[in-house]
């Protein structure tokens, strides 16, 4: 299949096997951000902010058809985004990494970041706090305290679609 497809809840209930070609599964955020992915080498869903039970299901499904796939998702550099990732790993169990949700791309594109309001410094220090107590727990899967600490230290956030639209399409890479 080139491009996108689209797949009813009932032909969902209906796949049998599914094996993915490339070597990740992307998970994206924001239908703009879809749209723009070069997904050459990998297989997207789009999940349009937190999933549902179907999305959930297809993914779950997708990782037990390829667990040796690497799970990745990309979403907006401000709280949703992470609590978006967090709540991907927590209901699925699936390894889901960050991708392009990091210290180097808020760097990057800092020119495109807006202020971020009260409610969102907030939500990131309660996520720290999360973060911190997975770590105590030995827990901590991945460790992105720093991108978060940086946007509240500059007081900024990000949204997925300014990365493509000033860097091309990063699923080429």
């Amino acid at each position: 299949i080139k491009g996108d497809v689209a797949l009813s809840t009932a032909s969902l209930k209906e796949l049998t096997e599914v094996r993915i070609k490339g070597s990740r599964v992307v998970t994206i955020e924001n239908l703009t951000a879809f749209h723009d992915y070069d997904s050459r080498a990998d297989f997207t869903v789009y999940l349009g902010g937190f999933h549902n039970r179907i999305k959930r299901d297809f993914l779950c499904f997708l990782y037990r058809q390829n667990p040796e796939k690497e799970y990745c998702h990309f979403g907006d550099l401000d709280a949703g985004g992470f609590y978006i990732l967090e709540h991907l790993k927590r209901k699925t169990g699936i390894p889901f990494r960050s991708l392009w949700m990091d210290e180097e791309t808020l760097r990057q594109f800092r020119e495109y970041t807006v202020p971020m309001t009260a409610n969102d410094r907030k939500r990131l220090q309660d996520l720290l706090l999360r973060l911190e107590e997975q770590e105590r727990r030995g827990e901590l899967k991945e460790d992105y305290r720093g991108v978060l600490s940086r946007m509240l230290s500059e007081n900024c956030k990000l949204e997925q679609e300014l990365v493509f639209a000033e860097s091309g399409r990063p699923g080429a890479e």
